[in-house]
C-alpha cells in the first residue's frame, strides 16, 4: 500500500518533472522565437520614431539655415520607408499585433502625404532661399547704389522685416510692409534699375513665403508621430498582456522572468530617457536654456496674483544686420544668463522665459508696482553698466533693455503692449499696461466693425460743402466722404482712413465715392464738384481706370475738379503723368492743404495745376496773426504770378472772411459760409 503510494507520489513527480522539462524546453525554445521578433520589432519602432524626430528635425534646418545638405531629408524618407516596409513584411507583427499594425498603415498613409508636401516645401524653399540670399547681398550694396536717405530706409526696414519674419517664421512681420513705398520715391535711373532688381526679389519672397509656411505648419502638424506613438502604445499593451501569460509560468520559468524583468526594467529606463530629453526640449528653448512660451502658458496658470516682466533687447534686429547672426545669438545667451541669476538673487521664486525672437519674461507671483518697477529697472540699469566683446577682438558692445509689465489676464499681449509703448516714448525705459492702451483697441476695434458695416451695408455716403466767391456766391462744392455707422451717427471719414489702408478697404471707398458722385453729377447737369483723391488713389490700377475710363466722360469731366493734399505729393512724375490725362478731358486739378507742408514752391507750381487750396491752419488764424498773413500774401502773390486761382479753407467767421477778401483769394470755404450736408444749398 505504501509502496504504491511512493511509486505513485514519484511517478507524478517524474510525470511532472518530464511535464516541467518539457514546459520548460518548448517554453525556452518559444520564448527565445517572441523575444527575438519582440526585440526586433521593439528595436524598429523606436528607430522608426526617432527617423521621424530626424526628419522634422531636418525640415527645420532646412527651412532655418540658407546653405543646408536636403539628401538628409531624402536620407530620412527613405529610412522611413525602409522601415515601413519591414513592418508590413513581418507576418508576426501583423498578426500577433493587429492594433499596432493598423496604426503602421494609418501611419504609412499620412507618411505618403507629409512626403508629398515635402517635396512641395522644397521646391517653395529653393527661390525664398535665393531671394533671401540677393536680398542680404543687395543689403549690402544699398549704400552704394542708393542716395536717397528716404528709400534707403524704407528699403532696410522692409528687407529687415524679410529677415525677421524669414528667420521666425512669421507673417506678422509682413503685415505692415508697403512695396509701394520703394516705387513712389524719385530715384536717378541706375537707382531704379538697383530698385527693379530689389523689387523682382521683393516680390518673389512676397509671391512665395506664404505658401511655404503654410507648407511647413502642414507638414510640422501631420499626426504621424501620434499615429506611431498609438502603434507602440498598440504594441507596449499586447507585450504587456504577454508578460501576463509568463507570470503564470513564473514558478516554473523563474530564470526567465528575472531576465524578463531585467529587460524590462532596461527598456523602461531606456524610455525614461527619452521621455526625459523629449520634455526638456518640449519645455525648453533650445538657444538660451530657458523656459519657452509652452511652459509660460501652463505655469501661469497656476499662479494667484501672476504679474510678467517682458524685458527686450533694444534694436536687436540693428544688432543681427551689422554683427550678424552669431552675435546675436550670443547676446541671447548672454542676456539670458544675465537674467536668471538675477533672478535668483532678487526672486528666487519667479521663473525666467524666452518668450520671442529677443524677449525674455520674468513670471512672478506679485503685484506691487513698486517692487515690479524697481525689479525691472535694476536689471536693465545693471546690464548697462557695463558692455560685453561680442566679437572677442576688444570691441564691446553695451546692452540697451525695456521693459513692459502687466498684471492682468492675457498677461504676454499686455506686457507687449506696455513693451511697444515703452518703444514709442524714449523717456521712459519701464512702463506698465494701462487700461487707456485697452480703450485704444477697444476704439479701434470699433471702427473696423463700422467701416467694415458701412461697406457692406451701402453706408458710404457724399456730403457737400458750397465753394463762395467773393460776393457769397456757390461756383461749386467740394465732395466729402462720410461714414453712417449703425447707430445711424453720421461720422467723418478722417479717422477710418488708417484703419482702411490696413485692412486694404480705402481704394474701395473712393471708388464708392466715385460713383455715387457719377449718379449725382448726371441727374444734376449743371453742377460742379471738387472731389479729394491721394496719391494712392492714382497710382492704384483699379481707381485709375474707372476715373479714366468709367467716370470721366464727356458730360463730366469739365465740371470736376481733383484736390490732391500737397503733403501727399512726393512722387512728381506721378502726379505730373495723372494731371497730363485728365486735363486734355477738361479737368481742373488743385492742390489742397497747400502751405501746410514742406513741399518745394518751384516744384509744387511747375505742375499744370488751376487751383492753389490754402490750409486751413493758416486762414483760421488769419485776423489775429500778421505772420500767418504775411505768409498767405506771399502765397497769393505767388499763385497769381502762376496764373494760379486760390482757394481759402476754413472759413470760421466773417472777419476772416474780410481778411481773405483783402488779400485777393479768389474762392472761400467754411463753416462762415456753409456746413457740410448731404443736400445742396
Amino acid at each position: 500500500m505504501i509502496f504504491d503510494k511512493v511509486s505513485k507520489k514519484v511517478l507524478i513527480l517524474m510525470l511532472s518533472g518530464l511535464v516541467a522539462i518539457s514546459v520548460i524546453f518548448v517554453s525556452n525554445i518559444l520564448l527565445k522565437r517572441y523575444f527575438v521578433m519582440n526585440k526586433n520589432i521593439f528595436y524598429h519602432l523606436n528607430l522608426l520614431q526617432k527617423e521621424e524626430y530626424k526628419l522634422n528635425y531636418h525640415l527645420l534646418q532646412s527651412s532655418i539655415y540658407m546653405y543646408y545638405n536636403n539628401d538628409k531629408i531624402s536620407q530620412d524618407i527613405h529610412t522611413i520607408q525602409k522601415e515601413i516596409k519591414f513592418f508590413k513584411n513581418f507576418p508576426f507583427f501583423k498578426w500577433h499585433f493587429p492594433k499596432a499594425y493598423e496604426d503602421l498603415l494609418r501611419y504609412e498613409e499620412l507618411f505618403d502625404k507629409k512626403v508629398q508636401l515635402i517635396f512641395e516645401f522644397q521646391r517653395y524653399n529653393l527661390p525664398l532661399k535665393n531671394s533671401i540670399i540677393f536680398l542680404s547681398n543687395i543689403l549690402t550694396r544699398l549704400p552704394n547704389n542708393i542716395n536717397n536717405k528716404e528709400y534707403l530706409k524704407n528699403a532696410v526696414s522692409i528687407i529687415s522685416s524679410i529677415f525677421l519674419a524669414r528667420q521666425a517664421i512669421d507673417l506678422s512681420y509682413l503685415k505692415d510692409i508697403t512695396l509701394n513705398k520703394l516705387s513712389n520715391i524719385k530715384l536717378t535711373q541706375k537707382e531704379q534699375e538697383f530698385n527693379r532688381n530689389l523689387l523682382l526679389n521683393l516680390n518673389v519672397f512676397f509671391k512665395y513665403f506664404p505658401k511655404y509656411k503654410k507648407l511647413l505648419d502642414e507638414i510640422l502638424n501631420i499626426p504621424t508621430t501620434k499615429a506611431l506613438k498609438d502603434a507602440f502604445n498598440n504594441y507596449s499593451y499586447v507585450t504587456g498582456r504577454d508578460i501576463k501569460i509568463f507570470e503564470i509560468l513564473s514558478y516554473i520559468l523563474g530564470i526567465f522572468i528575472l531576465v524578463l524583468i531585467a529587460y524590462l526594467v532596461y527598456s523602461v529606463y531606456v524610455l525614461e530617457i527619452k521621455v526625459r530629453q523629449i520634455t526638456f526640449l518640449l519645455y525648453h528653448d533650445t538657444l538660451t536654456k530657458l523656459y519657452n512660451r509652452l511652459k509660460f502658458n501652463e505655469d501661469v496658470k497656476k499662479l494667484q496674483r501672476p504679474a510678467l516682466v517682458l524685458f527686450n533687447i533694444d534694436r536687436f534686429k540693428h544688432i543681427n544686420d551689422f554683427y550678424g547672426v552669431d552675435v546675436g545669438d550670443e547676446i541671447l545667451k548672454f542676456v539670458a544668463h544675465e537674467l536668471l541669476d538675477y533672478v535668483k538673487l532678487e526672486n528666487p521664486s519667479a521663473k525666467v522665459y524666452r518668450l520671442g525672437a529677443d524677449d525674455f519674461g520674468v513670471l512672478c507671483d506679485c503685484h506691487n508696482e513698486k517692487k515690479l518697477r524697481e525689479f525691472a529697472e535694476k536689471f536693465i540699469n545693471s546690464m548697462e553698466e557695463y558692455s560685453i566683446d561680442v566679437l572677442g577682438n576688444g570691441i564691446n558692445y553695451t546692452i540697451s533693455l525695456s521693459a513692459g509689465i502687466a498684471k492682468e489676464d492675457p498677461l504676454l499681449e499686455k506686457a507687449d503692449m506696455a513693451l511697444k509703448n515703452v518703444k514709442k516714448d524714449l523717456k521712459e525705459k519701464v512702463k506698465f499696461f494701462e487700461k487707456e492702451l485697452n480703450c485704444q483697441i477697444k476704439e479701434n476695434i470699433k471702427k473696423t466693425h463700422e467701416l467694415k458695416y458701412a461697406l457692406e451695408h451701402n453706408k458710404i455716403i457724399p456730403y457737400f460743402q458750397g465753394i463762395y466767391d467773393k460776393n457769397k456766391n456757390i461756383v461749386k462744392y467740394e465732395v466729402l466722404a462720410r461714414i453712417k455707422t449703425p447707430s445711424g451717427e453720421i461720422k467723418s471719414i478722417f479717422p477710418y482712413l488708417q484703419i482702411a489702408r490696413e485692412n486694404r478697404q480705402y481704394n474701395q471707398i473712393t471708388l464708392i465715392i466715385l460713383k455715387k458722385v457719377k449718379e449725382i453729377m448726371q441727374r444734376h447737369k449743371d453742377l460742379n464738384l471738387s472731389l479729394n483723391l491721394s496719391i494712392e488713389d492714382i497710382s492704384h490700377n483699379e481707381t485709375l481706370s474707372y476715373i479714366l475710363g468709367g467716370f470721366l466722360d464727356e458730360n463730366i469731366a469739365k465740371r470736376v475738379t481733383f484736390e490732391i493734399l500737397e503733403s501727399e505729393i512726393e512722387n512728381y512724375d506721378i502726379m505730373q503723368n495723372f494731371i497730363k490725362m485728365v486735363k486734355p478731358m477738361g479737368v481742373k486739378v488743385a492742390i489742397d492743404d497747400f502751405g501746410s507742408g514742406y513741399s518745394n514752391f518751384a516744384r509744387i507750381m511747375s505742375l499744370d495745376v488751376d487751383y492753389l487750396k490754402i490750409d486751413g491752419s493758416l486762414i483760421k488764424n488769419l485776423d489775429e496773426d500778421e505772420k500767418t498773413k504775411m505768409i498767405v500774401e506771399t502765397i497769393v502773390e505767388f499763385a497769381k504770378k502762376s496764373q494760379k486761382e486760390t482757394v481759402a479753407e476754413f472759413v470760421k467767421n466773417e472777419d476772416i472772411f474780410n481778411e481773405c477778401v483783402k488779400l485777393g483769394i479768389d474762392y472761400y470755404q467754411g463753416f462762415y459760409l456753409d456746413i457740410p450736408s448731404a443736400k445742396f444749398n
